[in-house]
């Protein structure tokens, strides 16, 4: 199981380094030739009987349905449940706390690649939040395969904005009236893009980003036709924007959202995390608190318990000693 995680850190981490062009180099190496002549595209046909890879840019459902099966299959504490954006099923994982219930939760957004019960960062925050009277919806938000970076996903924020809507909605049906939202590296910022880069008006009382990355593209990628299904709008195609820098531009983002915001990353982070910090500190609106947490990684491996009582107490002061002090 340790091997496991390991490597799956380890593509984890060598996506985000793939995402930017020489970033992974060492020190004095060479830059890769720009001017070679394209290398011939493997062939898509696949053998009778074997499914087709799906192509960057459009959601791996197979990989989303392999994991579902795992998470079903080996989940101790909370209920997995079925949601719907557009015509387009998911999964999510719902924890309640454990005594008398209360009308806050929280919808939990994993990073590159993962799945609503990762180990790191996901499932200490959506089985640890309940202990303080927090419902949690952990969802699965729409993934590729392992060989792509962070902008093959910037397609997908539109389909992943569509399914953060869909939980905020079923929380608020549930009868859920403080509602925030928590995400961790690409999950912090779709959020960021859900509440800051869409025209829905969600009912969404704060935001807490973890990690967030910020990516700057060498340049827009082109339009591509993407399935409006994925955003909510079922039986259409729609253009994807491509890549505009908008999709990430978390502190142009953080301009337009006014609630409340936990922006928290580690020391050790990775360097884009780290590098846009001032720039998310002095573009952020109202409302906004920034933490460094010394000594943390992108992954807050071996600090899990420091991440969780940070979000706890801020989470606190921001709604429940509010609430308590409210005539």
């Amino acid at each position: 199981m340790q091997s496991l995680r390991l490597i799956s850190k380890l593509l984890f981490i060598l996506a985000f380094l793939g995402c930017r062009p020489g970033l992974a180099q060492a020190p004095g190496a060479a830059p890769e030739a720009a001017d070679e002549p394209p290398k011939t595209p493997a062939s898509t046909e696949t053998a009778p009987g074997r499914a087709r890879a799906p192509e960057l840019g459009t959601p791996d459902l197979a990989r989303e349905q392999r994991w579902a099966e795992q998470i079903r299959d080996d989940l101790l504490e909370g209920d997995w449940i079925e949601l719907k954006a557009g015509e387009r099923a998911f999964g999510a994982i719902l924890t309640r706390p454990p005594g008398a219930a209360t009308e806050r939760a929280a919808v939990i957004l994993h990073g590159m690649g993962a799945h609503p019960d990762w180990q790191d960062i996901i499932h200490p925050l959506r089985t640890g939040l309940p202990e303080q009277g927090w419902t949690t919806l952990s969802i699965q938000l729409p993934v590729l395969g392992n060989e792509a970076g962070f902008a093959d996903y910037l397609p997908l924020f539109d389909a992943a904005a569509s399914r953060i809507d869909a939980a905020v909605n079923r929380l608020h049906e549930d009868g859920f009236k403080r509602i925030v939202l928590i995400g961790h590296s690409l999950g912090a910022n779709m959020a960021a893009w859900y509440l800051g880069g869409t025209n829905k008006r969600p009912r969404v009382s704060g935001l807490v980003l973890v990690s967030v990355y910020q990516y700057v593209p060498e340049k827009p990628a082109p339009a591509t036709a993407v399935p409006a299904a994925d955003a909510g709008q079922p039986g259409q195609t729609q253009k994807s924007p491509g890549t505009p820098a908008a999709y990430a531009d978390v502190p142009r983002l953080l301009k337009k959202i006014t609630l409340p915001v936990l922006d928290i990353y580690g020391s050790r982070d990775f360097e884009p995390v780290m590098r846009a910090a001032p720039a998310r500190r002095a573009r952020a609106a109202g409302g906004y608190r920034q933490v460094e947490v010394e000594g943390a990684d992108h992954f807050f491996t071996g600090m899990q318990d420091t991440l969780l009582r940070q979000v706890r107490g801020w989470l606190y002061a921001r709604f429940v000693r509010e609430e308590s002090t409210t005539p």
